[in-house]
């Protein structure tokens, strides 16, 4: 971390905590409730994901299309991608069942 700070870093682990905290929650009701839940399907969509982040993020900023604030990094990079861009696809791909599953059964779960 260059200055110790790592804004972006620290901003990741929250929102990588939150939907992981909010998925394992709706994951546990359902199991209670006798429903399936499957982790590969999110496995694979974190994957493509990902792989299609790194590549895009590298060709946009390599067209000089946005730029990071290399304080605010912690240094670790994929081409010239930061690490950090990472956390919005795989929040994507922890949140999405959980708030799909939320969504189909018509109702927020009651204890929210």
């Amino acid at each position: 971390m260059p200055d110790g700070s790592a804004t972006y870093f620290w901003i990741a682990c929250a929102m990588l905590g939150a939907s992981l905290a909010f998925r394992v929650w709706i994951d546990a009701r359902a199991h209670r409730r006798g429903e399936r839940v499957r982790v590969l399907p999110t496995v694979v969509a974190a994957t493509v994901l990902v792989v299609l982040t790194v590549v895009f993020d590298n060709v946009m900023i390599l067209a000089d299309l946005f730029q990071f604030d290399h304080d605010q990094l912690i240094g670790i990079y994929l081409g010239v991608a930061p690490i950090e861009d990472l956390s919005y696809p795989l929040c994507t791909a922890i949140l999405l069942p959980a708030v799909w599953r939320v969504q189909r059964k018509g109702r927020v779960p009651s204890s929210v």
